[in-house]
């Protein structure tokens, strides 16, 4: 969980990690690594389904799959926010697979992390940008006032290629 590789972190058990953003972690270096936009996930018959980007106005009413706290879900409600929505959240699921799962059962619609979404290709959903964009921030995370190792060195720069590749498509 993000908890635990902040702390992880904090406790110099971990060289690194990638995580969400959180407050109230001392002994930790945390600088940006990636952020994308949230991403909407229908069922692919969903009249949505149809549109090229799906808004905020779009959901209104419609039954929503919520996201567990201090995950996505800060950025998807502040998104809603300035729209002057009031979303309808009928069900929470903490990741996005499970999310993404729910929404091909038809239990609602959900707005997640386009990278674990992007690999579920075999479930009856589309994926489609949402607006207001809702960015979704992960930072790496180094244990402070200890030098990285040669090792996590080499594994940051590989890090950075993959991320860097996934910005690209």
């Amino acid at each position: 969980s993000p908890d635990m590789i902040w702390a992880w972190a904090s406790s110099g058990q971990c060289d690194l990690g990638l995580a969400r953003p959180r407050s109230g972690y001392a002994g930790v270096q945390a600088g940006p690594f990636l952020t994308l936009a949230a991403v909407c996930v229908l069922p692919r018959r969903h009249p949505l389904a149809r549109k090229r980007f799906v808004t905020a106005r779009d959901l209104a009413d419609l039954p929503l799959i919520a996201a567990g706290p201090g995950s996505v879900q800060p950025a998807v409600d502040a998104a809603f926010a300035a729209a002057g929505i009031t979303p309808r959240f009928t069900v929470m699921a903490e990741y996005t697979v499970a999310r993404c799962g729910l929404v091909a059962q038809g239990l609602g619609i959900a707005v997640v992390d386009p990278v674990p979404a992007r690999e579920l290709t075999g479930l009856p959903i589309v994926l489609r940008p949402f607006r207001p964009e809702a960015p979704i921030e992960t930072l790496l995370l180094r244990p402070a006032g200890r030098p990285p190792s040669r090792l996590a060195e080499r594994l940051i720069v590989h890090l950075k290629a993959e991320r860097d590749a996934l910005a690209d498509a």
